[in-house]
């Protein structure tokens, strides 16, 4: 294989490299036998009558996803979590963005008077969380 096809190999793969999620959960509840994702209910506001399980969180982070696409992932692992311990409903908390970023500054001690780089980086994540909650139907 030829450098620049091993070249455009790596860049493509790193483009494409998979969504970063980040999930934790706090058991408030019991938790119940594991359901669907499909049965799984978004509420903006709390049903009449519930049992709460669990706190939620998710972040869902990729330097290449649009805003919606990682949205969709964080919504979609909140609702995969809540199915997992049994809740049919969350109810969601907050929904926003995170940023987090870091630097560092590389110099050359093989090139004597070669010129410091200074490298940046900051990552976007959309974070989600929730109350993990069954509602008897």
């Amino acid at each position: 294989m030829s450098i620049a096809k091993t070249l455009i190999f790596f860049i493509g793969f790193i483009l494409s490299s998979c969504t970063i999620v980040n999930t934790a959960h706090v058991m408030i509840g019991e938790k119940r036998s594991p359901i669907d994702i499909s049965e799984v209910k978004l509420y903006t506001t709390p049903p009449p009558k519930y049992i709460e399980i669990a706190i939620l969180n998710v972040d869902s982070g990729h330097d290449f996803r649009t805003a919606q696409g990682l949205m969709n992932t964080s919504i979609e692992k909140l609702k995969l979590d809540a199915a997992s311990m049994g809740a049919n409903g969350v109810i969601l908390k907050n929904v926003g963005d995170k940023t987090s970023g870091a630097y560092g500054v590389i110099s050359s001690p093989i090139v004597p008077g070669a010129p410091a780089i200074v490298s940046m980086s900051s990552h976007n994540y959309k974070t989600v969380s929730g109350t993990a909650i069954y509602v008897a139907q």
